[in-house]
């Protein structure tokens, strides 16, 4: 098991990287961000992450240190992509679109994974 501080410095920086990954997003769509909107896809996506990522072992010791862990990450949060815009569309009262699955789940796959990666590289430097 990963120690506490290490949990949860992880956490919050999965946290930090899917706000961002969503302010991203928000820039990318030249959207108004209101706060309704805004956590309207931000919440579901971290409700979806803290339910998905346990199961992909994403706060284990091995997949907190080994760059071979990454794919697991990227594949946690495909997974959790689904999941995520189904709340979405409940709060939102909207249909979910796949092409913004596929993109809400890439963008924050390569976003987890640039994260972890970098994680990975300060925990061995430490080390």
């Amino acid at each position: 098991m990963v120690k506490k501080s290490a949990l949860i410095t992880l956490l919050v920086g999965d946290l930090i990287t899917l706000l961002i990954v969503t302010l991203l997003g928000f820039s990318t769509h030249n959207a108004n961000v209101s706060l309704f909107r805004f956590a309207a896809n931000y919440l579901p996506l971290v409700i979806a992450w803290l339910v998905v990522a346990p199961w992909f072992g994403a706060y284990t010791s091995e997949t907190a240190t080994s760059p071979r862990a990454l794919p697991q990450l990227v594949l946690a949060v495909l997974v959790c992509a689904p999941l995520a815009a189904v709340l979405r569309g409940i709060v939102l009262s909207s249909v979910v679109q796949t092409v913004f699955v596929i993109v809400l789940g890439l963008t924050n796959g390569l976003g987890i994974g640039i994260w972890r990666g970098l994680w990975i590289l300060f925990d061995k430097r430490k080390n």
